[in-house]
């Protein structure tokens, strides 16, 4: 770790990147895309048997964006969307993704976990051509209009990002050309092998305490409405047993035909409200456990956007150590005697490229600093919007559950009666 003075010295003569400092790449507000675009997945089909099986999408897009085609439709199977993915994380330091379907290997060919996995894959590229910086991504134009599949398009989208033509090139082309040259000073720096802590940064701290408490929060929330839940599905099961049973006990009162037919009307309300508490559950889970479930995929994308962050400040720090080293070269081969001139004039262009990646790695900061502290207010703003919007939907249902089940008692009582004046 640095010690204190020198930490305090390269403050004072180099000033660490001021947090409230606007950066000089031109940043847009990150509110909502500026861009109108409408991406569709639907129509997946199975290709292939066995091992090899796979199940592709049509993605059908129709945008405003520049230099995008107004209208396109590709085929895309999960491990395109997952590349996608991959490539946003690796290109767009500092901003949060939007949540992204797990893998997985159970069932993928069953009805519901296709619909399932359609529905999450087309959420989840409306989140992206949603977001304002990603919306222009050279990969995102790649995924959506390439009629070519992704895995012959890898080298042409990565060149993209910096070939591409102006009005397509990306506020992130600049920023990864700077997290690079960053990245080479932190390695050569010596910072990765010696392990040296990160600087402290008040503010990337509190966004890891915030985002801690909020995951263990909502973690929490997860688990005890899971249990909620299940018990509706065990409630619905019991009904269903109570139905079946209710109604075997009325088939053997063949001698007394209003207690036999009351048993079978309490058995029909019992599976009705076997249904009614199954609809419930399903409800729940996809209106509230799975929006739970996103929600803690965000936090652990803005965990990854602060990650950046940080790793942007310590190539930050590791160009200033460089930096301090090629100077006190430069004045020990200065302070010699006899002078080398040749070694000097050598040293001093090693100090002027340490000059030139500390103003890089200053840049870089600043940048991912200013895209990570707005995109975790539009996480904070879209989190409560979407929490209120989730909470009162979740009041609502439960409202409408528990008149169902009324209903269906009360609709009881009368069938009831009309057999009880028919006995004689």
């Amino acid at each position: 770790m640095l010690p204190s003075t020198e930490s305090d010295r390269f403050e004072e003569k180099y000033s660490s990147p001021n947090q409230s400092q606007e950066s000089k790449l031109a940043l847009p507000e990150l509110v909502k895309s500026p861009y109108r675009c409408v991406v569709t997945v639907s129509d997946p089909m199975k290709h292939g048997e066995g091992i090899k099986a796979y199940t592709r999408y049509k993605v059908t897009t129709q945008c405003n964006i520049p230099n995008f085609d107004p209208n396109s439709t590709v085929m895309r199977r999960y491990s395109e969307f997952d590349w996608l993915h991959s490539q946003l994380k690796q290109n767009c330091v500092g901003v949060i993704l939007p949540p992204f379907p797990e893998k997985s290997a159970r069932g993928k060919f069953e009805p519901e976990f296709v619909e399932a996995r359609r529905k999450g894959l087309e959420e989840y590229i409306q989140g992206v051509v949603a977001h304002p910086l990603l919306c222009t991504s050279p990969d995102l134009k790649t995924f959506l209009q390439s009629p070519e599949e992704i895995d012959n398009s890898k080298q042409q989208s990565s060149a993209s990002a910096t070939t591409s033509e102006p009005a397509l090139k990306s506020f992130f082309g600049k920023v990864k050309e700077l997290q690079v040259s960053a990245q080479i000073g932190l390695t050569q720096s010596g910072w990765i092998k010696q392990d040296i802590p990160l600087p402290h940064d008040v503010q990337c701290a509190e966004m890891k305490a915030y985002l801690a408490a909020l995951e263990a929060q909502l973690t929490a929330v997860q688990q005890i409405s899971g249990k909620m839940t299940q018990q509706h599905r065990n409630v619905a099961n019991a009904f269903t047993d109570f139905g079946n049973a209710s109604t075997l006990l009325g088939n053997c009162e063949t001698d007394t035909q209003f207690l036999s037919n009351g048993l079978g009307q309490l058995g029909t309300t019992s599976n009705r409200l076997s249904s009614t508490f199954h609809e419930q559950a399903d409800g729940e889970t996809e209106q509230f456990q799975n929006k739970i479930s996103d929600h803690i995929k965000s936090v652990n994308s803005a965990k990854e956007a602060v990650k950046g962050r940080e790793k942007m400040l310590q190539a930050y720090h590791a160009a200033l150590t460089t930096l301090e080293s090629k100077k006190s070269k430069l004045e020990k081969l200065k302070a010699q005697t006899p002078t080398n001139s040749q070694k000097i004039a050598e040293a001093e262009k090693e100090l002027q490229d340490a000059e030139l990646e500390v103003a890089k790695a200053r840049e870089a900061h600043d940048s991912v600093s200013k895209i990570t502290r707005q995109e975790m207010l539009r996480f904070q703003k879209e989190k409560v919007d979407d929490f209120k919007s989730m909470v009162v939907d979740y009041v609502k249902s439960q409202i409408e559950f528990s008149r169902k089940v009324q209903n269906t008692w009360e609709a009881l009582i009368p069938e009831i009666d009309a057999l009880a004046q028919e006995v004689p």
